[in-house]
């Protein structure tokens, strides 16, 4: 009987501290749950507005122990008494990581890179943001965590870059479901679509590449200083027209460069110094002008405002 005793009370004691460590980790979950900008995008009457990708820490036995952040939500902040706009949920079976990192397809549509929890399914995530839907095209995300990859306008091609940036990229026809290997060998970075679909682009360090997405031979614009050679060049951006091109190219400091859509080089502008350069360029809707965006909000290092900057591009 007195064993029975001390194992019950065994129990009981094990009981409750399993209840106090359940109630300790939905409380620290909730607790900890972070907001990342990583992101924004013009409104209609050319404001800014922040695209927010919410996260939650997460308790895990595995690697990350004893927490991991994981994404649960993705908003539109802007100036409005609720703070955000819209949010949608990610679906927890399919989206276990998303990348830090957006860029705008058009007016309406968000562009997302994430996996799933075994990292077996990279995926594209296209967020239509007006309509607050989702969609999901498996297996076409960038495993490189530098590049989100490129999905045409229409949806219908999708440009992804392998781990190892050096194998090239891989080219996807999301309606046949097929894909195929390109410029093997080259550092492959931000590859995306013109808005009418029938160009796109990417960096290599040391050059921008233009493709026609009906093949033929590549154009290639080396993007050289004249003292030396770039480091490497992302975020590459299309104007709304398909007129014009922008970069991010970092060397020995960081540029705004400024292209034609046949590669002519039109504008460099050095930014300046800034701990983070890692959102893209976005558009104004008249063309005559880029805006930027200097600054660390809560991702890496230390915290600082982020300042949006307009650029002219005469």
């Amino acid at each position: 009987m007195g064993i029975m005793r001390i194992q019950n009370s065994l129990n009981s004691i094990l009981r409750n501290a399993a209840v106090s460590l359940l109630v300790l980790l939905c409380a620290c979950n909730a607790a900890w749950a972070k907001a990342h900008g990583i992101g924004f995008i013009i409104g209609d009457k050319g404001e800014t507005r922040k695209v927010i990708l919410h996260t939650r820490n997460v308790f895990t036995l595995g690697k990350g122990f004893p927490f991991i952040e994981k994404p649960v939500a993705i908003g539109i902040a802007d100036n409005s008494p609720a703070g955000e706009s819209v949010r949608i949920e990610f679906d927890p079976r399919i989206c276990d990581w998303i990348s830090y990192d957006a860029y705008a397809l058009d007016s309406d549509r968000l562009v997302l890179n994430g996996h799933d929890r075994l990292s077996r399914n990279y995926f594209v995530a296209v967020w239509d943001w007006r309509e607050n839907q989702l969609r999901t095209y498996n297996n076409v995300g960038s495993r490189s965590s530098e590049s989100i990859s490129g999905i045409s306008p229409d949806e219908k091609w999708a440009v992804s870059v392998p781990s190892d940036r050096s194998e090239g990229l891989i080219f996807h026809d999301l309606q046949q479901g097929t894909s195929s290997r390109l410029f093997n060998g080259l550092n492959v970075y931000s590859p995306r679509f013109s808005p009418d679909g029938t160009q796109w682009a990417f960096f290599s360090r040391d050059e921008l590449i233009l493709r026609s997405t009906r093949g033929g031979k590549e154009k290639r614009v080396p993007i050289s200083p004249v003292n030396g050679r770039w480091r490497y060049s992302k975020h590459l951006t299309w104007s709304p027209s398909g007129r014009y091109l922008a970069g991010i190219v970092n060397h020995d400091r960081t540029d705004l460069v400024i292209w034609k859509s046949d590669g002519a080089q039109m504008k460099i502008v050095t930014l300046p110094p800034a701990r983070s350069l890692g959102w893209p360029p976005i558009w104004g809707a008249d063309e005559k002008g880029v805006y930027v965006v200097l600054g660390n909000e809560g991702l890496v290092g230390k915290w600082e405002p982020l300042q949006i900057k307009l650029i002219s591009i005469k």
